[in-house]
C-alpha cells in the first residue's frame, strides 16, 4: 500500500509510476487534478488496472458514462463499505446504471424502510437500514435503544431502493432533500441529471432558503477541462430532463478550487450554501426569476 502525507498531483503521478501502483483510490478532485497536471502525459500509468481514477484505467476498464462507473456506499458506522460490486473495476452493465452492489454477502443486511420503519418492496424509495458483523456496537454516551432497534437494524439516514435483482441504488441524505414549496427535492437525483450534461466534470446540489418556497434548488456546476458553460444552457438541460419543480432555480458556474472543501476532501455543503446564497442575495430583486 502507498500512501502520502500530502497531496500534490505531480509528486502524487511520479509516486505512482515509479513504484508501479495497481490501484488507485482518491477523491474525484484529486484524480481530476492528477489528469490535468502537464506530468500526465509524461509518465507510464500503465501498471494501474483498477481504482477510481478512470483517466488512468486501461481503455477497455474505463465505463462510457459516468454512472456506469462502479461505486460502493459505506459510511463509518459500518467501518467502511457495506455493499460491494460483482465484477470489480469493469464498468457496470446498462441494467445496473447508477448502482452501488449488493449487500457484503454472509456479512451485512439491508433493508428500505418508510417513514413508519415498514419494510417496502424492490423498487421502493425509502431509508437504508443495516445490521451484521460489521456494524459498530454502538454510539458513545447514547443506549442502545437509541441507536437500534430492538432486532437490530441501524438507520442510516441514507435513501435509496433496490431493483429486482437485489442492487441497491443510493437516492441521497434523507437530511439533504430539499424541501420546495411542499414539494421534496433529492440533491442526487439532480446531481446525476446535471453530471450527465456534456461539458459538466461535477455538479453540487442544495437547498438555499427562500421566504415563499421555503426552500429553492440551487446548483454549483463545475466545467470540464477546457469546457465552455452558461448557465442558460445548463437550466435548458434541467429542464429537459427534469420535472419543473425540480430545475435549479440557481445555477453557478465556478472553477473547481473555488469549491469549499472539508479538510476530509469532500465538498463542504454547508459553506457551499453560503458561497451560493450570496448569488441569491444578489438577485432578489428579480422574484419572477426566483419564483419561475
Amino acid at each position: 500500500m502507498l500512501a502520502q502525507d500530502v497531496f500534490e498531483p505531480a509528486s502524487t503521478l511520479a509516486l505512482l509510476e515509479r513504484e508501479r501502483a495497481t490501484y488507485v483510490s482518491c477523491w474525484t478532485q484529486a484524480s481530476q487534478a492528477m489528469a490535468d497536471h502537464p506530468d500526465f502525459a509524461k509518465r507510464d500509468l500503465s501498471s494501474v488496472r483498477g481504482g477510481t481514477m478512470l483517466q488512468a484505467l486501461p481503455p477497455e476498464r474505463r465505463p462510457s458514462e459516468t454512472d456506469l462507473t462502479p461505486n460502493l456506499l459505506g459510511m463509518t458506522e459500518t467501518g467502511g463499505p457495506h455493499t460491494m460490486v460483482e465484477v470489480p473495476d469493469t464498468p457496470l452493465p446498462t441494467e445496473r446504471r447508477g448502482s452501488f452492489g449488493i449487500p457484503l454477502p454472509g456479512v451485512v443486511q439491508h433493508r428500505i424502510v418508510d417513514a413508519g420503519g415498514v419494510e417496502v418492496a424492490p423498487g421502493q424509495h425509502g431509508e437504508i437500514q443495516v445490521r451484521g458483523q460489521i456494524l459498530m456496537n454502538g454510539i458513545y454516551k447514547q443506549e442502545r435503544h437509541e441507536v437500534f432497534s430492538p432486532d437490530g437494524w441501524y438507520s442510516t439516514g441514507d435513501r435509496g431502493w433496490f431493483d429486482d435483482a437485489g442492487h441497491l441504488h443510493f437516492a441521497g441524505r434523507a437530511s439533504a432533500l430539499i424541501k420546495t414549496a411542499g414539494s421534496n427535492v433529492s440533491p442526487a437525483e439532480v446531481e446525476s441529471v446535471l453530471d450527465a450534461m456534456p461539458g459538466v466534470l461535477h455538479s453540487f446540489v442544495v437547498g438555499l432558503p427562500h421566504p415563499v418556497r421555503g426552500q429553492v434548488v440551487a446548483a454549483a456546476i463545475v466545467p470540464s477541462h477546457g469546457a465552455d458553460l452558461s448557465t442558460e444552457a445548463v437550466i435548458a438541460h434541467a429542464k429537459r430532463n427534469l420535472s419543473s419543480f425540480k430545475v435549479p432555480t440557481l445555477v453557478a458556474v465556478i472553477a473547481e478550487d473555488e469549491l469549499p472543501m472539508l479538510p476530509t476532501g469532500k465538498v463542504d455543503r454547508q459553506g457551499l450554501v453560503r458561497l451560493l446564497a450570496d448569488g441569491l442575495t444578489r438577485i432578489s430583486d428579480a422574484p419572477d426569476r426566483l419564483l419561475s
